[in-house]
């Protein structure tokens, strides 16, 4: 393939060396056209190529960040998690579900534990 590309390269400089100096004729501005989309076509070819195998690549090997990321997201879950909420003097863990759906949190609960938190 790189040869391909490398060959087509070389026969439209030459082609672009005779149009400077002598011009080109209409079937030399036919052959540097043609030999420009087929340019074209097997760069492409390389490019997918090359995605293809770095995709590959990455399947096989995987992704050292993934691993990072998602660890790190699962510890941020983790300690946003809310365990319970307390009503002035009642702390608790079951209506935390029914208060969230309902959307009262802010009007109903002012204090928050978090699973970071001592939970009293």
């Amino acid at each position: 393939m790189e040869v391909n590309v490398e060959k087509r390269r070389d026969e439209i400089l030459k082609l672009d060396l005779i149009d400077d100096t002598l011009g080109l004729e209409d079937w030399e501005i036919c052959k540097r056209n043609e030999e420009q989309a087929w340019l074209l076509v097997e760069l492409e070819k390389r490019d997918s190529l090359l995605r293809q195998k770095s995709r590959v690549k990455w399947l096989e090997e995987g992704d050292n960040n993934s691993r990072f990321f998602h660890n790190f997201i699962n510890k941020r879950r983790k300690r946003n998690e809310i365990l319970g909420m307390s009503n002035e003097d009642e702390w608790g863990e079951e209506f935390v579900e029914q208060t969230l759906w309902e959307g009262t949190c802010g009007e109903t609960y002012s204090d928050f534990r978090f699973c970071d938190q001592a939970c009293v």
